[in-house]
């Protein structure tokens, strides 16, 4: 895209914006749905972004290329069982009118009791969702490498405004 409006004498500047990894954010969700939609099944990747600069070379990317999540797809084995993970609440996720900053307690705490059960399923440690999420957040390690993530993205020669 860059080299196609380089060609037509303009500068490009609208890839210096958080624009096209929103659009790239977009594509990747419809995509999902229409996979899905013919009987495939789809993980998306977020730990791709923990080395951002490894991932652009392994796959050969150029200048202000970036690999913002991975995706698997493929046909579940019908012999696996499987489970849905349970989505949080409503009252915590949808907001009318303003943006409600203090998401309800006992509903956290529910959330937590009916993760458990799928945690265990699954194998994981059982410290409910809101440990899982703190843990990820706490502090810069715990983001496993993207608190460095803009430097890298800049060094990658992105100009992010």
């Amino acid at each position: 895209m860059r080299k196609i409006t380089t060609e037509q004498g303009k500068t490009g500047e609208g890839f210096d914006y958080l624009e096209s990894f929103l659009l790239a954010t977009l594509a990747a969700q419809n995509a999902l749905v229409a996979l899905e939609s013919l009987g495939l099944g789809t993980c998306y990747i977020g730990g791709i972004r923990n080395h951002p600069a490894e991932v652009g070379e392994l796959l050969g990317l150029p200048p202000e290329a970036l690999a913002v999540f991975g995706m698997t797809v493929g046909y579940p084995d019908p012999a696996v069982g499987t489970e849905v993970k349970a989505r949080l609440p409503q009252s915590l996720v949808l907001h009318r009118e303003q943006y409600q900053a203090a998401p309800p307690e006992a509903d956290l705490a529910t959330y937590d009791d009916t993760m458990r059960p799928f945690q265990t399923g699954q194998g994981m440690a059982v410290p409910g969702w809101t440990s899982v999420v703190v843990s990820r957040i706490a502090d810069a390690p715990a983001l496993k490498g993207r608190h460095v993530l803009l430097d890298v993205v800049r060094r990658m020669g992105f100009k992010v405004k």
